[in-house]
């Protein structure tokens, strides 16, 4: 067993019991199972299941890149659980290597463990967290709510570090990396991104789109040829199955505005002088 604590002061309680109320129901063989919760006056005390592996992250730092088989093995197990919790109406929107955890043996057994609890997603900063943050999260459009496509989006940057063993948007520059996600402009001219499969850039582009309607579903991964292993003789790129078309021309406009709106705000901020 593992146990998690988390203080009763300070946090959202409808969105905590809706969180615990979630992590209670599901079950699934890709998702750290919650055995039981405690109170006490200060804290609540979370016993989940005992998973013996690390954060994802410290495994794609230490190989810096894998090999695609490698990749399927770890990018299926998540897009099966994504699938899952799609059907069931959540949205997790906080889907990054740290928060998933992989056994340290060649099967890559994975767990997502639980949710990060009521953490505004919106609230991230710093350049190496904000690239899993989709673009419509970075606008904070408020007529666009942060569906399950927001995990497709951090499904893309996931697999792209996976395979290239770096960032989709390669700038230390905080802002220069929003301008990046925003367009969705990701690197293509690493060496790694040459030499991988038309299946893998094909997965890889159609997750990293702009318009949330574009993207691949989480049961379009699963049934993709990368994953499901269809041979290359047969492959053709896919398009994604979510249905609201009639969504496109709205989000294409506000979309344009807010580029707008960026680029006069940069262009009309003071510049900084140094002191002689």
């Amino acid at each position: 067993m593992f146990i998690r604590v988390i203080p009763r002061h300070g946090e959202d309680k409808e969105l905590l019991d809706n969180d615990l109320k979630i992590m209670r129901t599901f079950q699934h063989d890709n998702m750290r199972t919650l055995l039981d919760v405690y109170l006490d006056d200060d804290n609540i005390y979370l016993v989940l299941e005992f998973f013996k592996g690390d954060e994802l992250f410290e495994l794609i730092s230490e190989k810096m890149n894998f090999h695609e088989k490698e990749a399927v093995s770890i990018v299926k197990q998540i897009a099966k659980a994504l699938q899952f919790l799609h059907k069931n109406g959540v949205t997790h929107r906080d889907f990054k290597p740290e928060n998933i955890l992989v056994s340290g043996d060649k099967d890559h057994m994975l767990k997502i463990p639980e949710f990060d609890l009521v953490r505004d997603v919106t609230k991230t900063t710093t350049t190496n967290e904000i690239e899993y943050l989709a673009p419509e999260v970075l606008r904070e459009l408020t007529n666009f709510t942060f569906d399950h496509p927001v995990d497709m989006w951090a499904l893309g940057v996931l697999t792209y570090r996976l395979l290239i063993g770096s960032s989709p948007f390669p700038t230390r520059d905080l802002e220069k990396k929003k301008d990046k996600i925003l367009n969705a402009n990701f690197d293509t001219t690493a060496h790694e991104w040459e030499k991988l499969t038309p299946k893998a850039k094909d997965f890889i582009t159609n997750l990293l789109k702009v318009n949330p309607n574009e993207r691949l579903t989480a049961e379009d991964c699963v049934n993709h040829p990368w994953l499901s292993g269809t041979s290359n003789s047969t492959f053709k790129p896919v398009v994604s199955t979510r249905k609201e078309k009639n969504l496109d021309e709205e989000f294409d406009e506000k979309h344009q505005e807010h580029l707008k709106k960026r680029k006069e705000s940069n262009t009309n901020s003071p510049s900084i002088k140094k002191k002689d």
